[in-house]
């Protein structure tokens, strides 16, 4: 035997010391991050005690770390501790002096990337995922002037770049956020790795991988990466979008790099998006936070001005207003308070009124407005408010006699410029505008104010110059109904003055114009139009007081049907919309009934706008005043006919529109219409009619509609979930049969279609996974808090996977009648018959069926239904031998055998 020598001992001492303050390091660190400073000092400690020791310990326990694909906490934790080591080892050899630092201990880092570097085409996936992240997690943990050698960038680079093309998602996106440190920004726009960020940001199948291409991507000015980081505020996933504004465009992208339609594109879309999270970070931490008090310094008209308000009023209005209303009390009082001086009104103070632009009288009214409306809020709220909401509403109102001022200097402005320079958006227009929206949010009460603009405002709407558009028309008449505060009062004041005008062909137009307003007014201030339908396209609503409703409807014969009667299309156009919220606004809705021939035939033989508002009217008036029996229509030769058979006339042409219309527009009306018929049960629910819509909803020629496409995704889930909004869940129930039962008639058309026919491109398999999910009972509970909340169930065919498993009876009765068709095929029906068999038998492969759960259906069912269901099983197993027996094609024979074990293997279970 040899005797052990003192320096081998002194050795293996070191070598046993160092693998345990590995150990105990990596063990604190697994717990918690507070423990992270000092496992750092334990792993310094083991590195200068033995750098060789220590980069085996390190490695050996590494390994075990690599061999987990779940995110647990504890690996995690490790992760982050081996990157954050080794990202600090390389700074410090980087800033110290190199006197105090060895070779071995400043090649760590490299060392460390180098040996994960290697599993890199791991079988395992597990082994990829933590060989991508560890590689991202030190990358981006390392300083700005961190350095690394040429041989193992171009390693890293190549292996990373082959890693995002891993058929797993998380591998993919750990090996995006990687290389990261590898961009160079001063790449021209044929630089292969900015190029790859641009297709994973936008292409990429998985939110993941898109999510981290969009965080790590280079975003400078001329680079296309930013140019697709604004195109992820329009993700399909609320993720993603919410990071693209939260993460992105609020804290690395300065907005004056975008565009004006950029910054106003990324407003409208968030502010209206469907998810509250991705709302509140488009608002608040967006356009509030990062724009308004970072960018513009609270400065409102600066932001205003930023966005082009001039130009896009209608597409802003909504964002910045709930900005103001819904934001902290500090963040509202750093965007209107100004300095004290001279005892005059912060409103008085900030605006001159001598040099009015359109973006300080937009912020004048829109603050006015937010300012009551946070009055009006905290006034509801039981608890007290550390502001006085009250107090800014007092003191941002701005005084009649300056409003009044300022209107007679721009009323002048617009009697001296034609009606071309006037609707093409001049600067006086907008101004005047704004300033009527202002007086709708001024004090009713102050009795002296009203009176000085009460004359101002009559003048206003009686002169055609003064107001040449229909936006400050519109403005005018709400202004003067607030100030009138009398609905009764402000009809009969414009009737008259309307009665007392010259025919002439501006002043009947900007009659109609008048006319349109006052009957938009008279309708959102009726008892109805305070709980407004929202199917409704125009707005309008019933009324329930007939002391104005005979003096409008005078106006038809006199003003509406000569001017519909015009050549002149915009006479055409603004006395068809006139007519529509007559037709609504008279509760007995017997002139709708008396004027349906007339918007029948504009809705064929009109110019194109004057049809898409004569459509929309139609299906608003069948909402609000479905035709009854007893009912008559005057035809147009005079004669009266039973609504019955010019009802089903009616609907027959409305839904002529969804298969042959005559524009893209007016089917996407068409489809709304029809779609708000059905949910309001004004027509019963046809499989022929509902296969209609969603033929339209998966078919490739409607990806260019995104309104249909929208609309139709709200629709369905809706139209089978909502029960509490329809009726009762009989009725909901009722729906989701009537789904059910156009799911052969849609199959059998895609089944049926040419290879050149759009459809033929339509997956089968998702169609049908979407059929089950609409037409299942149990999909119904978990979808019903959904749609009775913030966000409704939408346009994802995969949102059945987030509820609750199908019911057992809806797949075996779709089981049975897949299998009833299979057997049915013939050459005639379908031009490939394999193809029809592989599709059929797929579809029934992936239904929700096992012998197991049908037995406990039907021993928890009634005994009719259990009698039925044993029918239905017995009927299965029969169709399932046939099938098996005649079909040709072997994918389906596989298909079919897996159903069939699948199902008799559950029953042979469940009597066992």
């Amino acid at each position: 035997m040899t005797a052990e020598t003192p320096t081998d001992s002194t050795g293996q001492a070191t070598v046993s010391r160092v693998e345990r303050l590995v150990a105990d390091a990596l063990y604190d660190a697994s717990r918690s991050f507070a423990a992270h400073v000092r496992a750092r000092r334990l792993l310094a400690e083991a590195e200068a005690a033995d750098p060789p020791a220590f980069v085996s310990a390190l490695f050996s326990q590494l390994n075990r770390c690599l061999l987990v694909y779940a995110r647990e906490p504890g690996v995690e934790r490790v992760m982050a501790l081996v990157a954050s080591y080794a990202a600090a080892t390389a700074d410090a050899a980087h800033y110290g002096d190199q006197e105090n630092h060895t070779a071995e201990r400043d090649s760590f880092c490299s060392l460390l990337l180098g040996y994960v570097l290697s599993f890199s085409n791991a079988k395992d996936k597990a082994v990829r995922f933590r060989t991508c992240q560890l590689i991202a997690l030190v990358l981006n943990a390392l300083g700005e002037d961190a350095e690394i050698s040429e041989a193992l960038w171009s390693a890293l680079s190549g292996a990373l770049i082959e890693r995002t093309r891993d058929r797993v998602p998380a591998v993919r996106a750990q090996a995006v956020a990687a290389l990261c440190r590898l961009q160079n920004p001063d790449a021209d726009d044929d630089d292969a790795l900015l190029n790859g960020y641009v297709q994973w940001m936008t292409s990429d199948s998985s939110r993941a991988v898109r999510r981290a291409a969009l965080l790590h991507a280079a975003l400078l000015p001329g680079l296309p990466t930013l140019d697709a980081a604004v195109t992820r505020v329009r993700d399909v996933c609320s993720d993603v979008r919410r990071a693209a504004l939260e993460r992105v465009l609020a804290k690395k992208v300065d907005p004056r790099l975008l565009s004006i339609e950029q910054r106003v594109q990324i407003i409208e879309g968030g502010a209206h998006d469907r998810h509250r999270p991705v709302r509140e970070a488009c608002l608040q931490r967006l356009l509030l936070q990062a724009w308004l008090r970072g960018v513009c310094a609270s400065n409102l008209v600066e932001l205003l001005r930023m966005l082009d308000v001039e130009a896009n009023e209608e597409r802003l209005r909504d964002a910045v207003l709930q900005m103001l209303v819904e934001c902290a009390s500090s963040d509202w009082e750093a965007v209107v308070r100004t300095p004290a001086g001279n005892g005059e009104t912060d409103a008085e103070r900030a605006l001159d009124w001598n040099a009015l632009t359109p973006e300080s009288a937009a912020a004048l009214a829109w603050q006015t407005q937010a300012a009551v409306l946070r009055s009006r809020r905290s006034k509801q709220r039981p608890s007290p408010q550390p502001l006085d909401e009250t107090d800014w509403a007092e003191r941002l109102a701005p005084a009649a006699p300056d409003v009044a001022a300022a209107l007679e200097y721009h009323m002048d402005q617009l009697r001296r410029m034609d009606s071309v320079e006037a609707a093409a958006g001049h600067g006086s227009a907008f101004i005047a505008r704004m300033l009527l929206q202002t007086v709708c949010w001024l004090d009713a009460t102050d009795e002296a104010g009203r009176r000085l603009l009460l004359p101002w405002l009559r003048a206003m709407l009686a002169e055609a110059q003064a107001t040449p558009t229909e936006t400050v028309v519109g403005a005018a008449m709400r202004a003067l109904a607030h100030v009138l505060g009398d609905v009764d009062e402000l009809v009969r004041l414009v009737v008259i003055e309307m009665e007392g005008e010259a025919e002439k062909e501006q002043g009947a137009l900007h009659g109609l114009w008048r006319l349109q307003a006052l009957l938009q007014v008279v309708l959102e201030r009726s008892p109805r139009g305070r709980t407004r339908m929202p199917y409704t396209k125009t707005g309008a609503f019933a009324l329930f007081h007939g002391s104005t409703v005979p003096l409008l409807l005078e106006l038809v014969p006199r003003r509406l049907l000569p001017a519909l009667a015009s050549t002149a299309h915009a006479h055409r156009l603004a006395a068809m919309r006139c007519l529509g919220l007559v037709c609504l606004a008279d509760a007995s809705g017997a002139c709708a009934l008396q004027h349906l021939p007339l918007l029948l035939s504009a809705c064929e033989h009109d110019a194109a706008d004057v049809q898409r508002v004569a459509l929309q009217t139609l299906f608003d008036v069948l909402c609000v005043f479905p035709l009854t029996a007893t009912d008559k229509v005057t035809d147009a030769d005079g004669s009266n006919a039973a609504s019955g058979a010019w009802r089903a006339q009616v609907l027959q042409r409305l839904c002529s529109y969804l298969t042959d219309p005559p524009t893209e527009e007016l089917r996407t009306v068409a489809v709304q219409g029809v779609c708000k018929l059905l949910f309001l049960r004004r027509i019963e629910p046809e499989p022929e009619l509902l296969k209609r819509l969603l033929l339209l909803y998966v078919s490739p020629s409607t990806e260019e509609q995104p309104q249909l496409r929208q609309w139709l995704a709200v629709f369905f889930p809706a139209f089978c979930f909502a029960s509490g909004q329809i009726g009762s869940e009989a009725v909901a129930a009722e729906h989701r049969d009537a789904i059910a039962q156009a799911f052969m008639p849609v199959l059998r058309v895609l089944v049926a279609a040419p290879p050149s026919s759009p459809l033929s491109a339509v997956s089968t398999t998702a169609l049908a996974d979407y059929f089950v999910f609409l037409a299942s009972a149990s999909s119904a509970a978990r979808a019903q808090q959904s749609l009775q909340g913030d966000a409704a169930v939408h346009n994802r065919w995969e949102q059945q996977e987030a509820c609750a498993a199908p019911d057992e009876t809806l797949a075996l009765r779709l089981a049975l009648a897949l299998l009833s068709e299979l057997l049915c095929l013939a050459p005639e029906r379908v031009s490939d018959m394999v193809a029809a068999e592989k599709t059929y038998g797929r579809i029934l492969s992936r239904l929700p069926l096992s012998g197991r759960t049908a037995s406990k259906a039907e021993s928890s069912a009634e005994d009719a239904d259990a009698s039925s269901m044993q029918d239905d099983r017995a009927a299965l197993q029969s169709l399932l031998r046939d099938a098996l027996a005649q079909v040709r094609s072997t994918a389906a024979r596989r298909d079919l055998e897996r159903l069939a074990a699948r199902w008799n293997g559950g029953l042979t279970t469940s009597a066992a």
